[in-house]
Order: C-alpha cells, then sequence, then structure tokens
C-alpha cells in the first residue's frame, strides 16, 4: 500500500528490576534558581546527574499520557503498566545519552512506542474485552475529581473510542493516537516513527477516514457534550 499521496503539513490537526525512586514530596515545578521548568529538557540533563527528585518530576508530568498512549495500543491495562514502568526505567538508564536540544516528549513517546511495538510483535494482542470491565480506567477525563455521572461518561467513551481503535490497521492507529490523541505535531510523529511527514499525512488521512465511518453511528456518544440538568 502506498502513502505517498499526501500533501506536506507542517503541523498537526487537533481532532523486577531496578525500582523506580519514591516520592520525595511535593517539588514546585520551576527550579528557583534558573527559572526553567522542572519536567523539559533541564530536568532529563539532571536526571543524567543522578538527581531523582527531578526524575520524579518527569514521572509525574507525562507518566498520563503515556499510559494513556500505551493503553491505546497494546488494548490491555496491565500490559500498559508493566510497559509504562519499563519505559520510565529505561528513561532513568539513558537519561546520561539525552541530548537536551532534543524535544522531551518525542523521546520519551519513542521509547513506549518501542517497547509497545515490541510486546505487539512477541506475542498477539489480547481481547479488547477485558477492558471494558470496572477496571479499565477512565483516562480522558480531566476533573481530579468527577461525579458517577461524569465518570460514566467518560468511561463509555474510553471504551467507544478503543473498539474504533480496534478498527485501524497498526500503523494508522499508530499515527492516530500520537496526533489527534496525544498533540505530538506531524514532524515529531515522522521522528518517532521513522517515516516521512508525508507518509504521516497520509497515515492520519486514512486513520481518521475509517474511524469516523465506524464512529457514526455513535456520534452522539463519543463527541457529544454532556449535559447536566438544570436545577430550579
Amino acid at each position: 500500500m502506498t502513502e505517498d499521496d499526501a500533501s506536506e503539513p507542517s503541523k498537526s490537526e487537533p481532532m523486577g528490576a531496578e525500582p523506580l525512586p519514591s516520592n520525595p514530596g511535593p517539588r514546585p515545578g520551576i527550579d528557583p534558581k534558573t527559572g526553567f521548568s522542572l519536567s523539559g529538557p533541564l530536568a532529563m540533563v539532571r536526571v543524567g546527574r543522578g538527581d531523582r527528585g527531578a526524575f520524579q518530576d518527569i514521572y509525574d508530568a507525562y507518566k498520563q499520557d503515556i499510559h494513556a498512549f500505551l493503553v491505546r495500543m497494546v488494548f490491555d491495562a496491565g500490559t500498559a503498566e508493566d510497559l509504562l514502568q519499563e519505559t520510565f526505567l529505561r528513561v532513568y538508564r539513558e537519561a546520561a545519552r539525552y541530548d537536551p536540544c532534543r524535544p522531551l516528549e518525542p523521546w520519551l513517546f519513542r521509547i513506549a512506542r518501542n517497547l509497545a511495538v515490541d510486546h505487539l510483535r512477541s506475542r498477539k494482542r489480547k481481547p479488547l474485552a477485558g477492558l471494558t470491565g470496572p477496571e479499565a480506567p477512565a483516562l480522558e477525563a480531566e476533573d481530579p475529581a468527577p461525579g458517577p455521572d461524569a465518570c460514566a461518561v467518560a468511561r463509555e467513551r474510553e471504551v467507544l473510542l478503543r473498539k474504533g481503535l480496534e478498527k485501524l490497521r497498526p500503523s494508522q492507529r499508530e499515527v492516530f493516537v500520537l496526533v489527534d490523541l496525544e498533540g505530538l505535531k506531524y514532524e515529531e510523529v515522522a521522528n518517532l516513527m521513522s517515516i516521512s511527514v508525508k507518509a504521516v499525512g497520509a497515515r492520519l488521512r486514512k486513520a481518521r477516514r475509517r474511524f469516523l465511518t465506524w464512529a457514526k453511528p455513535h456520534e452522539m456518544r463519543l463527541f457529544g457534550e454532556s449535559e447536566e440538568p438544570e436545577t430550579s
């Protein structure tokens, strides 16, 4: 299947081993001496020098997005959690080799992506049914303390989303998740997957077309805004 019919875009479109360091307690998120964010490239430099507190900041800043990505890649919450821990264990081990001139987020996703691909190659994916029970996390909910109705809506949307992702080819699903769900730019995804920006655009168009075709009967539940009844 050829993928060279895409126009080249410039930006994305919206749409055990060693234990990990224990939580050292609340941290401000900004280095008071430098004013730089502790969850960016500067933090990785500090991790490479043995700063476990900086590592904890990176883990806290990116764990949710990377876990969501892994769940949508391997379709199993338990496996995604294992891969998340392995991802950050590798981040910690390889911190000294990180180039601070490179964006941090794509570098983290590359490690997670490689682990997910290795897993999918080594064994068959587990069925989606394992993610539809009470243990399935509502990864899309942004409210730290949502009510029961909001939780139910978020859970239903996440289950529907995963069912839709099942309809995509693996290469299309990967691009769809990285661009439309995780918000990475075309250039970042191209570099992460070692493909051209043009190929990213082609795969994404096909993924969106297939996903939206599947999603049409579920539009209200998948995309609709939840409305709370008015109280007099």
